[in-house]
């Protein structure tokens, strides 16, 4: 009964996804029932109990049942995916349930990452800490996949002509002139942070192989700033922050006004920008350990 009425839930929301209505993605209602479905798919165990697998973080304590084949397929429709990760901005049950579905899939962790990258993309103001925030999660996952994860953020794979109309990747992003400068700032501190971060250990060897790309990213902060700004923070070059600390649990501003929303959903964790120069300073050290 539970496995039927979790297929039924899931293809209908899937529908509601797809479908070109007049439905709001993000009214209470909705986002209540996404959060109990949320709650349902973390039950499930969508890997084998093989010795080859790492237990999920966001699976929910036992018991557990199997994934059944008609759910797996809807958590790995694109549409939905990208339903799942506009959600995860405003939702940290939401949010849980994206980080479960891309866990040891990598399937589900590329469709997750493109969504992300077209977000980032389009993502003005606030949203673009919103989007990042969520991309933070996914790519600190310690799983099999996350070396893949870090490369296919910095630089992903392009397609079809259509898909080649945005960029392919945050590097490509960074150094893009077309790309908003308070956006290049946003981007680059969140790469700052990753690099700084205790949970990515392998993200320095990953920026090793874009040393072209960064270094075309910090001449292109730095005429952003111009050399005055530059001189006149230059005191503060030896006092290096943490950078992954910049990640705290604020509320969302991406998405409207928090009191038109459902009071189930728990506000998401997004990223505070930090001043822009001591942004170019961290990543002048992260290009000197490069090379």
């Amino acid at each position: 009964l539970q496995k039927n009425m979790l297929t039924h839930l899931l293809q209908l929301l899937q529908r509601v996804s797809s479908a070109n209505s007049h439905l709001d993605l993000h009214s209470p209602e909705l986002l209540s029932a996404h959060n109990a479905i949320s709650i349902l798919v973390r039950q499930c165990t969508v890997t084998d109990n093989s010795n080859d697998h790492q237990p999920n973080p966001a699976q929910l304590p036992g018991p557990h049942v199997p994934m059944p084949s008609q759910c797996l397929a809807v958590l790995q429709d694109a549409t939905y995916v990208a339903m799942l990760l506009e959600l995860a901005q405003e939702s940290e049950v939401v949010s849980r349930q994206l980080q479960y579905c891309c866990w040891e899939q990598g399937r589900c962790s590329a469709l997750a990452l493109a969504e992300g990258i077209k977000a980032v993309n389009r993502a003005h103001g606030s949203e673009v800490g919103a989007v990042l925030a969520v991309l933070m999660e996914l790519v600190t996952l310690s799983d099999l996949y996350q070396v893949q994860r870090m490369q296919y953020l910095l630089h992903s794979p392009r397609g079809s002509d259509e898909e080649r109309i945005g960029p392919g990747g945050l590097m490509d992003m960074l150094i893009s002139p077309r790309t908003a400068v308070l956006k290049r700032h946003a981007v680059l501190g969140w790469l700052v942070a990753c690099a700084s971060s205790e949970r990515l250990p392998e993200m320095h060897s990953v920026l090793s192989g874009f040393k072209t790309e960064w270094k075309a990213a910090l001449q292109l902060m730095k005429e952003d700033l111009g050399p005055q700004d530059i001189d006149n923070n230059s005191e503060d070059d030896g006092k290096q922050e943490d950078a992954g600390a910049m990640w705290v649990q604020l509320e969302s501003q991406a998405t409207g006004p928090r009191e038109q929303r459902a009071p189930t959903v728990v506000p998401r964790a997004v990223l505070p920008i930090d001043s822009p120069v001591r942004i170019f300073q961290n990543a002048m050290r992260i290009w000197r350990s490069l090379n």
